[in-house]
């Protein structure tokens, strides 16, 4: 073989290699920059699944925070406050007197009852003599103080027909059973007893007619017991007893 045909051989030998060596070294670089974009991959998957359970951790602590401060809210909120919103106050809805109202109606009936009764302490040592002879006595710890203020007190809780059937000798006609005499209340002894012993109990209220209502309540009568019906009415903005059933 001539020194031509050597150098010739010889160049297409080192072409052979370097083409080959070419080949391997860009699959060899495929593979590292496969395994690179999968390891990307994987990384960016793990950072995704760790921020999304800090999300749903952060989540679950600010609804059990918030559950516990509601908890605490309702645990502290006065039950006074509660019940003062959910009572309803049936008889101030549909205007009929409430049981306080009653109680006081009740109350002022018995007061008037026992003056028409004279079941009121007198001194018996301050004796006056009117006019006509009727003997009358100095009233002593009855509250009243004038036969103005009998009148003021019948008048606010009495109608002037229920005044004029049953208590218009307390104060009215020709021998009454109070005056004023020498400055102060003077009242007859004529004592036959008077006034109400209520029981202990709430009143019943019931409706009669258009803005008319019965208080019933029960009382001691004498050791026995009767049941008592107090028609009210309201008048002048306040509650007056208009007639009474035994």
């Amino acid at each position: 073989m001539n020194k031509k045909a050597i150098i010739i051989t010889t160049a297409l030998l080192l072409s052979c290699i370097t083409g080959c060596g070419g080949k391997n070294s860009s699959s060899s670089d495929t593979e590292e920059a496969a395994t690179v974009t999968s390891a990307a991959s994987e990384t960016t998957e793990t950072s995704s699944e760790t921020e999304t359970s800090e999300a749903t951790s952060e989540t679950e602590e600010i609804s059990s925070e918030a559950a516990a401060a509601t908890t605490a809210e309702t645990e502290t909120q006065p039950v006074d406050e509660i019940t003062t919103e959910t009572v309803i106050d049936i008889s101030t809805e549909d205007g009929a007197p409430t049981a306080y109202e009653a109680k006081e109606i009740m109350e002022a009936l018995n007061t008037v009852d026992k003056l028409g009764g004279c079941a009121v302490p007198f001194d018996e040592a301050s004796v006056y003599t009117s006019e006509n002879g009727t003997v009358y006595y100095k009233v002593a710890g009855s509250g009243f103080t004038s036969t103005a203020d009998i009148r003021t007190f019948m008048e606010k809780y009495l109608s002037p027909e229920l005044i004029a059937d049953r208590y218009s000798s307390i104060i009215g006609g020709d021998s009454p059973l109070y005056i004023d005499a020498e400055g102060a209340l003077y009242m007859q002894n004529n004592a036959r007893g008077g006034g109400f012993s209520f029981k202990d109990t709430e009143p019943v209220i019931q409706a009669e007619s258009d803005g008319v209502y019965s208080i019933i309540s029960d009382y001691d009568d004498l050791g026995a017991v009767n049941t008592l019906v107090i028609s009210v009415s309201k008048q002048s903005d306040s509650w007056k007893i208009a007639s009474l059933t035994f």
